[in-house]
C-alpha cells in the first residue's frame, strides 16, 4: 500500500512563503494498493488537495487514466469538501464516482450525507454548475462506523467495491470465513483492501479511516490510519487504541500547540500531549502530524512536532525505533 498526502492544512487554504515546506492545501489523501486497479482511484476527503490530485492526474495521464473514483469523506466541514467543485475529475462523465461518508443531521434536522454535500457544493449561487449536471455519473453510499448502525467495512478489489458488516469482518479476520462475496464472485480476503471506520470526537459526525491489507494466513501486512479532526483527550480510549494498534503509519490531527490549544479547546482538534498519549498507548512505528493550523509557519509546524516528541519522552515512550514527523503536501509513504 502507498498513501499520498495531497493536502495537510486545516481550516482554510493558505499560500505564503513561510508555508512552502508543508504546503497550504486542505485535507485530501490518495490511497493506492496493488489489490485495486490503477484505473480505480481511492481518495479520502475533497479539500483543495483534491483539486491538485485531479489536475495533476489529468495533466500527466489524461482523463482516460481513471474509470472509477472512490471518494470517502471523513465529514463535511468546508475544509474537507472545498475542492470538490473545482476538481476536473468531477466533470468527466466517463468517470464513475462512488461517494462514501457518514450521515449527520443538518440545521433543519434532516439527514446530511455524501450526496447532500455534493449538492451543496454544486449549487447556485455558490457555484455556476449544479449537481444535476454530473449526478448521472455518481452513485452514493452512506457509511457509518461500528458504533452507529448500520456498521460497515468497505472492501475494494480491482475496480469493484462492496461493504460487509463489522461482525462478518471479524469472522474473516479470525479465519472463520474464507471468502467474501463481490456480487456473483467469491474472493479470498488476501486480495481485498479493507477500509474500517471509527467515530471521532468532533463537533459534527466525523470518521477516522483505517485501510488494511492481509496475507493468505490473515496476518496483517500493512495498515494506514487517517485520524483527522479528533479533539484532544486526556487519555486514549481503549476502543480507539484498539483501532490504531498495528498500524504501520498514522496521520493524526495535531493542529494546535499546547499554548494555542488553551484558546481553542472544544474546536475538535489535537495537540502535542494528545499525540504523545497515542504514542504511549499504541505500537505505531511512524506517526505524522497533520491538519496544520493556517496561521502556523513551517517552523511552527516543526515546533509542534518537537512538542510531541518532548511530551512522549516525559511519558517514558522509547522513540529509538519510532518516527515522529510533520507531514506536508504531496508527501508519499510506502506503508
Amino acid at each position: 500500500m502507498i498513501v499520498r498526502a495531497m493536502g495537510t492544512r486545516g481550516s482554510v487554504t493558505v499560500c505564503r512563503p513561510d508555508v512552502a515546506r508543508y504546503g497550504g492545501n486542505t485535507t485530501s489523501w490518495e490511497i493506492m494498493s496493488s489489490r485495486v486497479s490503477s484505473k480505480s482511484r481511492i481518495v479520502v476527503d475533497a479539500g483543495t488537495g483534491f483539486y491538485e490530485f485531479g489536475s495533476r492526474l489529468i495533466r500527466e495521464q489524461g482523463p482516460d487514466a481513471v474509470e472509477d473514483l472512490n471518494l470517502l469523506f471523513t465529514h463535511y466541514h468546508n475544509d474537507h469538501v472545498n475542492g470538490l467543485s473545482m476538481c476536473p475529475l468531477m466533470f468527466v462523465n466517463s468517470i464513475k464516482k462512488h461517494l462514501f461518508g457518514p450521515v449527520d443531521m443538518d440545521s433543519h434536522n434532516l439527514p446530511f450525507g455524501p450526496l447532500a454535500a455534493l449538492e451543496q457544493e454544486f449549487s447556485i449561487p455558490r457555484f455556476p454548475v449544479t449537481a444535476e449536471k454530473i449526478r448521472e455519473a455518481i452513485s452514493c453510499v452512506d457509511v457509518s462506523p461500528p458504533e452507529i448502525s448500520p456498521d460497515e467495512v468497505v472492501c475494494f478489489y480491482s475496480n469493484k467495491r462492496t461493504s460487509i458488516k463489522h461482525s462478518i469482518y471479524r469472522r474473516i479476520i479470525k479465519g472463520e470465513l474464507k471468502q467474501i462475496e463481490f456480487g456473483d464472485t467469491q474472493l479470498d480476503p488476501d486480495k481485498i483492501l479493507f477500509a474500517r471506520t471509527f467515530r471521532c470526537v468532533h463537533p459534527q459526525v466525523t470518521l477516522a479511516y483505517r485501510f488494511e491489507e492481509y496475507d493468505r494466513d490473515m496476518n496483517l501486512e500493512s495498515a494506514f490510519v487517517l485520524l483527522t479532526d479528533y479533539e484532544a483527550q486526556v487519555q486514549v480510549p481503549a476502543d480507539l487504541a484498539a483501532f490504531l494498534r498495528g498500524a504501520n503509519l498514522l496521520a493524526v490531527d495535531c493542529q494546535y500547540s499546547m499554548n494555542k490549544y488553551r484558546q481553542c479547546a472544544g474546536f475538535g482538534h489535537g495537540n502535542p500531549r494528545w499525540v504523545a498519549a497515542i504514542l504511549k498507548a499504541t505500537d505505531i512505528e511512524r506517526v505524522g502530524t497533520i491538519h496544520h493550523d493556517p496561521n502556523a509557519s513551517d517552523e511552527h509546524v516543526e515546533a509542534i512536532r518537537d512538542e510531541v516528541i518532548e511530551f512522549a519522552r516525559q511519558k517514558g515512550v522509547n522513540l529509538k525505533e519510532r518516527e515522529v514527523f510533520a507531514i506536508g503536501d504531496f508527501q508519499k509513504f510506502d506503508v
